[in-house]
């Protein structure tokens, strides 16, 4: 694939000059141009001077199976089933639901540096420039339905929360029922699927979409946020291991899926409130077609946002919150 190719050799961040890169792939200069277009087309911001050649705005780790295995502790890397990563894929959550399921005790993992299909909840979609984010889901077995497991995506923003707190520095707050936000901007979000769901197993893929490196003007096309997205580099501003951020989550999503069954979001739910964007804010939910506005009171030990409304206290297990407007 050579556009891949391409993007490989631009991949330091370095500035590589027209005949330099046609010698490397052994194209000519309209076939270079053709494939320097695709990449700009799947929003990879690279620069062109007649003097350097080509350059792309910020270097590009590529994600690497053996070295993200290699990080792993040994303990959690014997109970890895499966880990695969992919240059391209519609989703990483679809590509595990109909995969085949892991043992018990086991995890599948999928990751990959572009998705032509990528969602959130509700089916929005969620797109990255290749290379510029961190898609990553993992497939886990329960042998028995967990109590309350549409609170396992607020056990796994604080699990992100933590990795991404200890790996940079910078803790980013987590946003009831899905998001990681910093600064009041959007940095990722968590998609939680089931499949196979009966009275013996319940098939469950955690994915999780993280902003790593990306130009601020495709940042505005991906995010209905009225305060827009943020991604990593623009966090830390410093380097980190793309590869280590996503080996931490996978052992931190382990641990999580590990007790889960047993502990549920009780493990995780101090650490929740102590760190929760919307906490003591007025919001309005949407679900449907019905409105709810209020102040944010709590998220309980059952994962559900409690309001205090105009008529009284509320409890919410799903829907969409947003800031009310001042």
């Amino acid at each position: 694939m050579l556009q891949l190719e391409t993007l490989k050799l631009l991949a330091d961040g370095k500035a590589h000059s027209e005949k330099e890169l046609m010698k490397s792939l052994g194209l000519p200069g309209p076939m270079l141009s053709k494939y320097i277009r695709k990449l700009r087309k799947l929003g990879i911001k690279v620069e062109f001077s007649s003097h350097q050649g080509y350059q792309l705005s910020c270097s590009i780790e590529f994600l690497d199976a053996q070295k993200i295995s290699n990080k792993l502790r040994t303990s959690i890397a014997d109970r890895i089933h499966r880990l695969e990563v992919f240059p391209e894929l519609d989703s990483t959550n679809t590509y595990l639901l109909n995969a085949p399921k892991p043992d018990l005790g086991q995890m599948t993992v999928c990751l990959a540096e572009h998705q032509s299909a990528g969602r959130g909840r509700y089916g929005k979609k969620w797109s990255v420039p290749f290379g510029g984010g961190l898609c990553l889901s993992v497939g886990w077995l329960f042998n028995e339905l967990p109590q309350k497991i549409s609170a396992l995506s607020l056990s796994v923003a604080v699990v992100a929360r933590q990795v991404i707190g200890e790996l940079t520095g910078c803790y980013p707050l987590v946003k009831w029922p899905n998001d990681l936000v910093w600064e009041d901007q959007k940095l990722g979000g968590i998609l939680i699927e089931t499949s196979g769901e009966n009275e013996n197993a319940l098939h469950v893929v955690v994915g999780i979409g993280i902003n790593v490196s990306i130009n601020p003007t495709y940042l505005k096309k991906i995010c209905d946020w009225p305060e827009g997205a943020i991604d990593m580099n623009s966090m830390v501003k410093g380097q980190f291991s793309k590869n280590e951020l996503a080996s931490r989550l996978i052992e931190g999503f382990f641990e999580t899926l590990k007790t889960y069954g047993s502990l549920g979001f009780g493990l995780h739910h101090e650490q929740f409130i102590s760190a929760h964007y919307l906490n003591g804010r007025e919001v309005v939910l949407s679900n449907g077609s019905s409105e709810l506005s209020g102040t944010v009171v709590t998220v309980d030990l059952d994962g559900a946002l409690v309001l205090e409304t105009g008529s009284g206290v509320r409890r919410v297990v799903t829907g969409e919150v947003s800031l009310r407007s001042s």
